[in-house]
């Protein structure tokens, strides 16, 4: 049921701002802004009930939060898998993935990290090892020669072995290098590139605390605070495994890269790079001051996202400003108590040039206009024109 209407949003007019008028002797000068509520009619059922929308504007993001997002100075390490698999073509027609993951690391140390990064590459199949050792980009040879042909010279073969790669990959963030990223500002990423397809069957073994890959990273973000991104190489991931695994983990982000295209805007400073290496905010959180009565439909994002019986509609840790497999913008269904008017509070902090937490409350105006109440008066029933329509068990809605 909940697919049989369809309502055709505008891409930019998803939430209509009103601005209360301050009194006419200028007394109260504070202004809340109110989101308008809109009327959708079934032409089946000849009546009409009222929703609200609410959903990210992506287009906002893209020119708000992302226009303005500064990343910090980074120690990244690159964690590259090379087994036989990584023989195979990235997708129909193209180059192996190998051969793009080299491109992609040739661009990211001599095109897109600054001066001031510093840079790693730990290779791995069922072994691992630091195929290069963490060096500052402005200590590198001019022409970073030697470092192109290294790159160039890995060649796959073997088994695979994520949880003694994550280990040796780790190793690198010795005290010594989390002492100093503290003191100059840095930001630890592990980069964890493979194409290795994760089994669903075996979650407790990758979730297990001290030996699976997921409590490594877990750990490594907790206790260590090395953030890491995972890139799927031409593999789809089982997608509730990692959300259920990952989504809740402080920085951390994953993704699969299905062409060479994508992968190489991944490392590429003037697209995507910026938005991989950092989230532009963490801890946000959006929260309604009403009861929530029933989830009918969340997006593929995670039924585990938030905590509806606190009122919250989303709770995201780190948000990335790519085009990642996470998109918080997809609208979900809920049943709420009616209120004339809600409060919606959403809080996050951001994560550009040392940003701090921002809070931001928005009244969400639900009563009837002066119109609608005329209407009311002049009907000869109890409930008037106004009054909802109600239909049991059945919200058309692609919002709130």
């Amino acid at each position: 049921i909940l697919g049989e209407y369809h309502v055709n949003f505008g891409i930019e007019d998803k939430l209509v701002w009103q601005q209360q008028q301050a009194d006419n002797n200028n007394n109260n000068q504070h202004q809340q802004p109110v989101v308008s509520y809109a009327n959708f009619s079934y032409g089946k059922f000849d009546n009409s009930e009222h929703f609200l929308s609410l959903w990210m504007n992506s287009a906002v993001i893209q020119r708000v939060l992302t226009s303005f997002h500064q990343r910090p100075k980074m120690n990244v390490v690159i964690c590259l898998d090379v087994s036989e698999s990584m023989k195979e073509s990235l997708c129909t027609n193209e180059l192996t993935r190998i051969e793009v993951a080299q491109q992609a690391l040739v661009q990211l140390c001599r095109l897109s990290l600054e001066k001031t990064d510093r840079f790693a590459i730990v290779t791995f199949n069922q072994a691992s090892e630091i195929a290069y050792p963490l060096t500052a980009i402005d200590n590198l040879p001019y022409g970073m020669l030697a470092l192109r042909r290294h790159i160039l010279s890995f060649t796959p073969s073997g088994t695979t072995d994520l949880e003694q790669a994550y280990r040796t990959a780790l190793s690198i963030f010795n005290d010594d290098v989390l002492l100093h990223a503290r003191n100059a500002g840095y930001q630890n990423r592990i980069i964890f590139m493979t194409d290795l397809q994760l089994n669903p069957a075996r979650a407790d073994v990758y979730n297990h605390a001290e030996n699976g890959i997921f409590g490594l990273i877990r750990a490594a973000a907790d206790k260590r605070q090395v953030y890491t991104t995972l890139m799927s190489m031409g593999v789809e991931q089982d997608a509730p495994l990692l959300r259920n695994a990952l989504a809740h983990v402080q920085g951390c982000d994953y993704m699969t890269l299905r062409n060479t295209q994508e992968f190489m805007a991944k490392f590429d400073k003037k697209r995507e790079l910026p938005f991989v290496l950092t989230p532009i905010v963490t801890e946000l959180s959006v929260t309604i001051d009403t009861e929530i009565m029933e989830v009918y439909s969340y997006s593929d994002l995670d039924r585990n996202i938030a905590d509806v019986s606190q009122g919250q509609l989303l709770v995201v840790k780190s948000m990335f400003g790519h085009g990642g497999s996470n998109d918080y913008s997809s609208p979900m269904i809920v049943k709420f108590k009616y209120k004339p008017q809600l409060k919606l509070t959403v809080q996050f902090t951001e994560h550009s040039g040392g940003g701090g937490g921002h809070c931001s409350q928005q009244m969400i105006d639900l009563t009837y206009s002066d119109v609608e109440d005329e209407l009311a008066a002049a009907c000869d029933n109890d409930h008037g024109l106004a009054q909802l329509v109600k239909q049991k068990d059945f919200y058309d809605s692609l919002g709130i």
